[in-house]
């Protein structure tokens, strides 16, 4: 009975997650269309919530690693197709990365590109989405 219980829960729980993950497709998807950038910085900000900077002798800004998750999770969203650009290369402080964001909309794409950079307690996050 417990046993059953359990995987209820965790049944449950998954649904739970995919609901909330189809929830934010959408809202990326609608923010990117009309160009909404304070809403696709708050999306994807919260896609970087979970990952820690590593800082290395290779990687003095710390999050290569956590750059490279951030382009696979917006990749695992409904079709949202995102690519590097270019890691830490705009020089300013802290650098600022960038990765290319493809939205199909039947005949036609949108492109845009979003700034990822370090705010001030050393997370990564999304401060700008341009054409």
């Amino acid at each position: 009975m417990r046993k059953l219980l359990f995987i209820s829960l965790i049944a449950i729980a998954a649904l739970s997650c995919e609901k909330g993950s189809e929830k934010r497709c959408e809202e990326l998807k609608g923010a990117v269309k009309t160009d909404d950038k304070e809403t696709v910085k708050k999306i994807v900000t919260k896609l970087t919530y979970d990952l820690e900077r590593k800082v290395t002798a290779n990687d003095p800004v710390g999050h290569s690693e956590n750059y490279q998750i951030l382009i696979d999770r917006l990749n695992g969203e409904c079709g949202v197709v995102a690519s590097d650009l270019c890691y830490a290369c705009v020089q300013t402080f802290p650098a600022t990365s960038e990765i290319k964001l493809v939205i199909e909309l039947g005949t036609h794409s949108i492109i845009r590109v979003l700034d990822i950079t370090t705010n001030q307690a050393g997370k990564l996050v999304c401060s700008n989405m341009h054409e």
